[in-house]
């Protein structure tokens, strides 16, 4: 069997590290990590892969890409976390939409064959009780969500007007081992220290779509095996909606810390989105069975930090 190149930028991410680790198991796959040189990560080392550094201009995407010819090329780089451009409304742009068009040129200009996937956010959803399927209304509430429409509308405009093959995921909020960011993590080190009672923002009734990290690497590596003959939009999400009173009391229950404890203050909740799921019985029809264990998920998370310490 012909070996598969597969090239991803990104490479030394969250995301991108747990994604080369389950797809270097594979015999008949060549993995390809690319980090923008110009960027600092503060992602974990998890995976001993020789990551190559280029800078996100044009011309140095278009060399590797003409150099490694891949398959497959995944963009999972851009900003790691949407607080990061709160106050910087330039900073999406410069670190997702402008290499994302560097990306799809060189795609065109060398081989509009290859099978291009983009990451993007359950951010462009509008929250509602419902969960969202692909072909729901886009709604961003952030510099972040409103860079990864734009992003979803370049890849349409280079899929219909040169016949590219992209597909669009669409990323629920993920937590995991190495992941310093995020509900779970902040919990979890919030609930580390010895108080006698733990403030959290919000009613707690919140509620967040959230994905084990391994279970969303195995949704994309069934995406990337799929044969693609037109671009498309996936849902990648456990498909299972908790409240953050929820999450906070699993993580209180396995570090043995009473519930009686935990404080919610509503008057600081003006920030936070109130409810977001998504439906993903499209990703399901591809083979995908989550597992929604989510309790065993944050123990290994839980466990992972305590042996960093």
């Amino acid at each position: 069997m012909k070996q598969k190149k597969i090239l991803i930028f990104g490479g030394r991410g969250f995301i991108g590290q747990h994604l080369i680790k389950r797809l270097d198991k594979h015999a008949n796959v060549k993995i390809y990590p690319v980090g923008n040189i110009g960027k600092s990560i503060k992602t974990k080392k998890i995976i001993n892969k020789k990551i190559t550094l280029i800078k996100y201009n044009y011309a140095e995407i278009f060399n590797i890409i003409k150099k490694i010819s891949p398959h497959t090329i995944l963009y999972l780089s851009g900003n790691p976390a949407a607080e990061n451009s709160n106050e910087k409304y330039l900073y999406d742009y410069k670190s997702s939409n402008l290499p994302l068009v560097h990306i799809l040129e060189s795609i065109k200009n060398i081989d509009n064959n290859i099978l291009f996937f983009f990451s993007s956010t359950i951010g462009v959803y509008k929250s509602g009780k419902k969960p969202k399927s692909e072909e729901g209304g886009l709604n961003p509430i952030s510099y972040y969500a409103i860079s990864k429409v734009i992003s979803e509308a370049q890849c349409r405009f280079y899929s219909n007007k040169f016949d590219l093959k992209i597909t669009i995921l669409r990323l629920a909020s993920t937590f995991g081992p190495a992941l310093s960011r995020q509900l779970v993590y902040d919990a979890i080190k919030k609930l580390d220290k010895k108080n006698k009672s733990y403030n959290f923002y919000g009613s707690g009734n919140e509620t967040r779509d959230l994905m084990y990290i391994e279970e969303m690497v195995k949704a994309i590596e069934i995406l990337i095996r799929k044969k693609f003959i037109k671009s498309d939009i996936y849902n990648i999400s456990s498909g299972k909606r908790y409240k953050v009173s929820e999450i906070i009391k699993i993580i209180a229950k396995l570090k043995g810390i009473k519930f009686d404890k935990i404080k919610f203050n509503e008057t600081n909740n003006t920030n936070l989105a109130d409810n977001w799921s998504m439906n993903i019985d499209k990703l399901k029809k591809l083979g995908f069975k989550p597992n929604t264990n989510i309790e065993s998920q944050i123990r290994t998370t839980i466990n992972y930090w305590n042996q960093s310490k």
